[in-house]
């Protein structure tokens, strides 16, 4: 395939202070708007504080599949967030992958926004039993909620981290699929804590919140499908904390519980379901031990 140009909008604010430096990519999926909006809260704020280090803001990581409302490029269809590094002579979206590469490479911190589906909730993701900054990043971020990575490889946090020794955390937001949807309180609840986290690594200057609410879980659990076609209603909304046996919500009259103690990511408002829908996500609340999850191999 040809060599392609990309010419993605980037905000760098700083630069000339000596403090650490981090990139923040929103968009990497097209239709994952919240993220590309808490991107955009941010430099505003940037744009209004003393930044000490180096911070480069990639609000639209996607363009094309933000124009068409997709997870995905038109071009190829293939999801950019499992195809890092990338290479510089494949298809668009290992074209534009590699170009995300270069310009995030350097920097000794990465953050990575996307978003959960309209019906999640906010939660970050790291490899913290692997890396114990991820766990000291991830309650900076002042999240309630992290989700253990299963550590599937091409995604950009993932890669930055094993193969840069980049500092690299996601943050999971409410909103995107389908069409594109912004949750506004949950952006800017996030650029609140995307700033704490900046200034807890001291990039910007200011005065740090104390955060000792974030509960560290397992990974996302496979659960929540419909056994039955019937009317589901929902028991909790997302983001609640569930005890082992507690109902999230019936479908036909019959109750779904939750097989462990828990966090809801995810929770379906009622509506017809049939057999086979994904009606909500789980994540255990244990913390997962050192060595407990390794991580895979790139391919």
């Amino acid at each position: 395939m040809e060599k392609l140009t990309f010419d993605l909008p980037i905000r760098t604010f700083g630069g000339s202070a000596g403090g650490p430096s981090a990139v923040i990519t929103g968009g990497v999926h097209g239709d994952e708007q919240t993220g590309i909006h808490t991107a955009m809260l941010v430099c505003e704020r940037l744009a209004q504080a003393n930044v000490l280090g180096r911070v480069t803001v990639l609000p639209f990581s996607n363009p094309e599949a933000s124009r068409v409302r997709r997870r995905q490029a038109p071009q190829d269809g293939l999801d950019l967030n499992r195809t890092f590094p990338g290479r510089p002579d494949g298809s668009y979206s290992e074209q534009l992958a590699w170009h995300i590469w270069q310009l995030t490479d350097g920097y000794d911190y990465l953050l990575d926004l996307h978003c959960c589906s309209l019906y999640g909730s906010t939660y970050g993701m790291g490899f913290y039993s692997r890396h114990p900054w991820a766990e000291e990043l991830l309650s900076a971020l002042m999240l309630d909620t992290v989700v253990h990575t299963k550590g599937t490889r091409g995604q950009l946090y993932i890669e930055a981290a094993e193969r840069r020794g980049q500092k690299g955390v996601l943050i999971e937001l409410p909103g995107g699929q389908p069409g594109g949807v912004i949750d506004v309180p949950a952006a800017e609840k996030c650029a609140d804590g995307v700033m704490n986290y900046l200034v807890h690594i001291g990039a910007v200057q200011g005065q740090e919140k104390a955060w000792d609410k974030t509960a560290f879980c397992s990974t996302l659990i496979d659960c929540g499908t419909a056994e039955c076609d019937g009317l589901f209603k929902p028991a909790v909304p997302a983001g609640s904390a569930v005890d082992k046996g507690a109902v999230l919500g019936w479908i036909d009259g019959k109750p779904m519980t939750a097989p462990c103690d828990a966090v809801a990511t995810m929770v379906s408002p009622m509506r017809y379901a049939f057999k086979g829908m994904n009606l909500f996500n789980l994540t255990e609340r244990r913390k997962v031990q050192p060595g407990e999850i390794p991580c895979p191999e790139a391919k």
